[in-house]
């Protein structure tokens, strides 16, 4: 669980590492499963991650484009419901 003020480090975390993604699952979701499920290299998201997240209702955060792009940014795939909870 991201409490607000640890919010700002996982979005730096995300921006900084190409290769990682911010995966929210609800708490009584088995992390564990995705983790051990082994995820492939991908130019974006692994599928087997996001067909256990969306399976788990969950949300995706993945960054996009490099520093200097201007239109770099951040993607968030999931239900719209949830993403309009969470703006």
């Amino acid at each position: 669980m991201l409490s607000e003020l640890s919010i700002e480090s996982a979005v730096k975390m995300i921006a900084e590492e190409p290769c990682s993604y911010l995966v929210a699952l609800d708490a009584d979701s088995d992390i564990g499963a995705a983790i051990h499920s082994g995820w492939e290299t991908s130019d974006f998201i692994d599928e087997g991650l996001l067909s256990y997240v969306a399976k788990n209702n969950g949300l995706i955060f993945k960054a996009v484009g490099e520093f200097d792009d201007p239109e770099s940014g951040f993607v968030v795939l999931g239900e719209l419901e949830l993403i309009k909870k969470l703006v």
